[in-house]
This record gives C-alpha cells, structure tokens and sequence, in this order.
C-alpha cells in the first residue's frame, strides 16, 4: 500500500488517522492481517480513549476476518475496557464471543455472549448465539 510504505519511509507522519486510513486501505484490498497491523499501530497515536476503542474493534474485525480467531481477543477486550456504559459494549462483546467460538473456546464466547445481554441493541441476537454456542459446546463434547 502506497500510504504505508510512505508512513513507513517518513514521507507522511504516522498520525492515527494517516495510520488507519493504510489500514483501511489493508481491508479493502483483503488483506486483512495488515489492516489489523495498522490499526494496531494506529492505537499506539490515538489522543482519545474513543479513538483508542475504535482502531481497537476494528483491529480485533480485521483478525476476525483474518481468521486469527485467538489474536482478535485482545484488542476486543481492549475496546470493552475503554467502553463507558453505551450500546458500544454490546456490540464488542458479540464480536469477543465469535472470537471466541471460532477458536473453540467455548466457555468464554457464552459468556461473552451473556455479557451482551445486558444491552438492549444486542439483547436478543446475544440470545440466540448464546443457545448455538451452549448446543455446539454441548454437541462436541465441552461443558460451559
């Protein structure tokens, strides 16, 4: 990507917004693993905790996408800590459940997915996802 190797080469300044729009740059062009990158470095600028969580779910999208289930983890619970209590939360924590279920990791994605329950814009697809994860934990032999 143009704007990266320039940020890289010190031909632009690595600001958040320069950062994240190589980043989204990344994602269009599907390559996933490298949007999550610069979305991580963008987070290392960010001068708002707002700014902060939102490179951060982005960052965790982008690993989901990039089918690095374990890596997107982090920065979701990284976003969830920077939440003040909005519907934002929610949404954070069904991404932090499908993170979760798509590494096995059962246990966690239903509780993930029981901690969006408590936000009325997720309420009800937390519901269900909690069901499918408790009957394909259940399904392939672990406990929840």
């Amino acid at each position: 990507d143009i704007m990266a190797s320039n940020i890289e080469a010190g031909n632009i300044e690595a600001t958040d917004r320069n950062l994240a729009t190589a980043a989204r740059s990344y994602n269009s062009a599907r390559e996933f693993a490298k949007s999550a990158e610069m979305y991580g470095k963008a987070v290392e600028f960010a001068a708002t905790d707002a700014d902060r969580r939102d490179y951060y779910r982005r960052q965790g999208e982008a690993l989901l996408l990039a089918q690095k289930y374990r890596e997107a983890v982090a920065p979701f619970r990284a976003a969830i800590d920077l939440v003040e209590r909005n519907d934002d939360a929610g949404r954070l924590y069904m991404s932090l459940a499908e993170a979760y279920f798509y590494s096995n990791q059962y246990r966690q994605a239903y509780q993930a997915a029981q901690s969006a329950t408590r936000f009325d814009a997720t309420r009800r697809n937390a519901e269900g996802w909690s069901r499918f994860i408790k009957d394909t934990a259940e399904r392939r032999g672990s406990s929840i």
